[in-house]
């Protein structure tokens, strides 16, 4: 395409695919991703697709794909750290893709070229495919959608139509009805940005609703089996104040109705602190290094809409746009907000900063191109201060070929900058800097913290011991479902009430964290402590955890211990 040097781009996939490599092989985090593997295996072992179980227990929070997919790969290549997560990878690499093809529909291929780029070495895309959650697919299916269905309105090809629905229904069927609002929001501004009205009102909309209709039957009719049908069943519902047992709940009333908009108008208990301006400080670190440049773009953009519908401008692009503030909005509403929730707009945001900032290198003033600059060269400048803290302060006896990885990352950065053209400068060297401190992130950073997560641990030291699930019992607040993931075992959860009233028998054991050892101290039982492992919650690090020096003070200890049996 002319844009850069083809040795720069094939580095930037070289980093990219090690970056994404060392993740596949980081141990699953714990809360999200371990609870979600656990539940693909269970899946897997009880070969109930349609009605979803958790340790035996029905399962009412997300919608199915994301388990169908690791349950798919479980199957096929075992239980494996990698083989959960290559289904989210492999859906980012196709969002990717459709992210250059969106933008080359919408501009031209080295806008759509660029874009796909900011999106592959955006942090949040780093992070989606590490710590896996339901976004992953969320954000691929909405941009592969939204590609489609507007290829469609360009060329009126029926399986640009097709494909751009059943896209849409893999996204309902990842995380509910947010997976045909975002697509639906992005097209009403395309159509009326480009003054189509009648775009809105086509006959083959109805087609497509009744293909995502059709693809939700599965879906729907295990809700419908496992929650509708049985009103006099008692379900765990998590809440902000605990387990809740209801009965009469419905399943479907549930995905299409209270996990989304729920939480705007109230019927969805789920709150938290987070302010109106909650998504926007997480859009800055989680679009690193090219959220500066967005937010520049998103100004620029509205203020020549507005300009361009005073003059009666046709043919104006506003799909990522609307896509993006829409969505924006609408998650700034919700009574529940969590920083993941915003990965889903990202896609869009790449499109429009592509387009800016292409402007920038050739359109725009000087003064223009020297503040963009300066703005990359800051996020340049940050990503190497968070090499040396890492590499330094907080795991400081981290493997020296990391050092040299990132090193050379950090001088083709610096290379280019000093070297390249206007557009390389801006882009390929803020890239490099970016991969580079991917590379302590998933080579040192995350397998590192994942030691004080000691799920791996003590399930070795339980199948020396040849612990089965009956002999096994648990009162850990947290690693929870790592362990239920890595066992496949029921848990059996220790309480006051079960060790005064339990009979043990001999080569008995449990898994307990401090509370857990408290109570065990205040009853009748005896223990005997097989082994000692520190833990911390690693998906919420602090100031202390992160310091080298005075982490043994953050960390809790857990214990494997032998419960002792009277003479």
């Amino acid at each position: 395409m002319g844009l850069f040097k083809r040795w720069s781009i094939n580095l930037i996939f070289a980093f990219a695919a090690l970056v994404y490599i060392l993740g596949l092989f980081v141990e699953i985090l714990d809360i999200d991703s371990a609870q979600y593997a656990a539940i693909s295996k269970e899946m897997v072992e009880t070969g109930s697709y349609l009605e979803v179980f958790q340790q035996g227990q029905d399962y009412l929070d997300k919608p199915p794909f994301l388990f169908w997919l690791n349950s798919f790969f479980f199957w096929i290549f075992g239980y494996f750290n990698w083989s959960f997560k290559i289904g989210s990878v492999l859906f980012s690499a196709v969002g990717v893709i459709a992210t250059y093809k969106l933008g080359n529909l919408l501009y031209n291929k080295r806008i759509g070229f660029v874009a796909a780029l900011m999106l592959m070495t955006s942090f949040s895309m780093v992070l989606m495919n590490n710590d896996v959650r339901t976004d992953t697919i969320l954000t691929s299916a909405v941009v592969i959608s939204v590609w489609k269905l507007t290829a469609y309105l360009y060329y009126k090809k029926r399986s640009d139509l097709i494909y751009g629905f059943v896209a849409m229904a893999i996204a309902m069927m990842t995380k509910g009805p947010i997976g045909m609002l975002i697509p639906l929001f992005a097209l009403v501004s395309y159509t009326l940005g480009r003054k189509r009205y009648n775009d809105l009102f086509r006959a083959q909309w109805l087609w497509g609703i009744a293909i995502v209709a059709i693809l939700l039957i599965p879906m729907s009719y295990g809700l419908y089996q496992q929650f509708d049908a049985h009103p006099e069943k008692v379900v765990n519902i998590v809440t902000p104040d605990g387990v809740v047992k209801e009965d009469s709940v419905s399943g479907l009333k549930f995905f299409y109705w209270d996990q989304s908009f729920g939480r705007i108008t109230g019927d969805n208990p789920w709150q938290n602190d987070a302010g109106p301006l909650f998504f926007v400080h997480t859009f800055i670190w989680s679009f690193f290094p090219w959220s500066l440049l967005a937010f520049w773009a998103i100004f620029w953009r509205i203020i020549t809409a507005i300009k361009d519908v005073v003059r009666g401008e046709k043919k104006q692009e506003w799909l990522t746009l609307g896509g993006f503030l829409l969505t924006f909005f609408s998650l700034s509403l919700s009574n529940y907000k969590l920083p993941h929730y915003i990965y889903v707009v990202m896609p869009f945001a790449a499109i429009f900063t592509s387009e800016f900032t292409l402007r920038i290198a050739f359109e725009k003033p000087k003064s223009w191109y020297r503040i963009a600059l300066s703005l990359q060269i800051l996020n340049v400048i940050l990503a190497a201060a968070i090499v040396i803290f890492i590499g330094t302060y907080v795991f400081p006896d981290g493997s020296w070929s990391l050092w040299v990885i990132s090193g050379v990352a950090m001088a083709i950065s610096s290379y280019v900058f000093m070297r390249g053209s206007n557009l390389n400068r801006l882009v390929v060297s803020s890239m490099f800097g970016a991969l580079a401190m991917y590379v302590f992130i998933n080579g040192l950073y995350f397998p590192r913290i994942t030691e004080y997560q000691p799920s791996d641990d003590v399930v070795r030291e339980i199948r020396a011991l040849n612990i089965d699930e009956d002999h096994l019992y648990v009162h850990p607040p947290r690693g929870m479902f790592s362990l239920a993931y890595r066992t496949g075992f029921e848990l059996n959860r220790i309480n006051r009430t079960m060790l005064d009233t339990t009979i043990f028998y001999p080569n008995t054991y449990a898994y307990i964290d401090e509370k857990g050892m408290e109570l065990i101290d205040d009853s009748r039982v005896s223990v005997e402590v097989v082994k000692s492992y520190p833990y911390y919650p690693v998906t919420m690090p602090t100031w202390e955890f992160m310091n080298h020096e005075t982490r043994k003070d953050a960390v809790e200890m857990t214990y494997l211990v032998r419960i002792l049996i009277p003479d």
